[in-house]
């Protein structure tokens, strides 16, 4: 499949926005958060290597495998980053293998994936929503996080769009939602 070397412009964007992010949420020792926007940004590099040196064919298994294993273990960690401040922490081996279940059963069963990644990013936006703070501040980091879903779910599979352009919205919809981790998530570190 032949794909244009404009595809690595939205990718490239998802890379920056990941490398900003990861930094920022670095800054403030939020290390669970950041590994998992640097598999965002992982995902994203690859594909930009892929579209903007023609290895449109021979980088797609590792793109493909980037970005879904990648993303899919990037929400559960942002998920756990959401979580423990509002006292839903588990011990670490606990967290790990639930991880390798639930990575084990999107490999073997590929259909249940999705279903993690919504369910990961609903009780994130709730999450979001119940940290300490003014109303109107929970509901805006419960809205900036919960950006994703309908990207994740229309955006996505939006079949009546030109590829291209699902593709770009798709992408920058993610380095958005990106750019907003560390207004969703620096809520729950004040909270700490």
């Amino acid at each position: 499949m032949i794909m244009p070397a404009h595809y690595a412009v939205s990718e490239a964007l998802v890379a920056l926005m990941s490398a900003w992010t990861g930094v920022v949420l670095m800054r403030r020792d939020q290390r669970l958060a950041a590994a998992g926007v640097a598999l965002f940004g992982l995902a994203a590099v690859i594909g930009t290597v892929r579209f903007s040196t023609g290895l449109v064919e021979p980088l797609a298994q590792v793109h493909r495998l980037a970005s879904q294993t990648g993303g899919l273990l990037g929400f559960l960690l942002l998920l756990m980053a959401l979580a423990s401040p509002a006292g839903l922490s588990v011990r670490p081996w606990v967290a790990a293998l639930g991880l390798v279940v639930l990575l084990g059963l999107a490999a073997g069963l590929p259909m249940v994936g999705p279903f993690i990644v919504v369910a990961a990013l609903v009780a994130g936006a709730g999450l979001a929503a119940t940290a300490p703070g003014r109303p109107a501040e929970r509901i805006a980091a419960a809205v900036a996080y919960g950006l994703m879903l309908p990207d994740v779910l229309i955006v996505r599979n939006a079949h009546w769009l030109d590829p291209a352009v699902r593709w770009h919205v798709y992408h920058a919809v993610i380095a958005l939602w990106l750019a907003l981790l560390p207004f969703c998530l620096g809520r729950r570190a004040r909270a700490h």
